[in-house]
């Protein structure tokens, strides 16, 4: 229990620092769009491009280190919980536990894996069958907004990696701040479902310490 909360309070703190860091980089593109458009009419050096061209870069390498930090917190946590699961109950499991751990990275096997886990984790884990139909939609916002996102990502990658002109250049922040938006409600939705789902994981902690206590 000690273990898997230790990486639940670290997902959700790599959670709520990529909400912080999501709400920055909207304002700061809006910031370059401005700048940007005011180069291009004229009424503002290009001397600027620089230092935009420059705080993109170190922007991009801060949101690669905080993804990966909530990558490897998710994942540890996703394990535990998985196999904490296939433990406490007879339900059916598709997987063995140790596929939760690499369930976002194995190609073809990310694209269905981590939302059958999590719903096996929330059958297991949930004592409310009041709260059955609203955890089971909030999975399928999560895992909706997860596939909306990797598709999206890589349409910008492709679609925008060579770009010639300002115009270009002003038209692809418009696409990013969508992109960080769509990610800002991910992530609150994937902050809920783990809420959640660690306040039904701890009650059932709680409930058999209370037997394995009573004299």
């Amino acid at each position: 229990m000690k273990t898997r909360n230790i990486f639940f309070a670290a997902t959700m703190w790599t959670i709520f620092l990529l909400i912080g860091f999501r709400i920055f980089q909207l304002g700061f593109r809006v910031y370059t769009i401005v700048i940007t458009q005011k180069i291009l009419n004229g009424t503002k050096g290009s001397e600027g491009l620089k230092s935009i061209f420059d705080e993109l870069t170190i922007e991009q390498t801060i949101s690669n280190i905080l993804l990966a930090a909530w990558i490897i917190c998710f994942l540890i946590w996703f394990y535990i919980s998985y196999k904490k699961a296939q433990k406490n109950s007879r339900q059916h499991f598709s997987f063995k536990p140790i596929l939760a751990l690499f369930s976002l990275i194995i190609p073809i096997f990310n694209i269905f894996a981590p939302y059958k886990i999590m719903h096996e984790i929330w059958s297991a884990e949930n004592r409310d069958p009041s709260q059955e139909d609203a955890g089971k939609r909030l999975i399928n916002t999560w895992w909706f907004l997860s596939l909306i996102l990797v598709g999206y990502s890589r349409y910008l990658n492709y679609h925008f990696q060579h770009i010639k002109e300002l115009k270009e250049f002003i038209h692809s922040e418009y696409y990013f701040i969508v992109f960080y938006g769509v990610s800002i409600h991910y992530f609150f939705a994937l902050r809920k479902l783990l809420t959640k789902l660690n306040y039904e994981q701890n009650y059932r902690d709680r409930s058999v310490a209370s037997v394995f206590a009573a004299p």
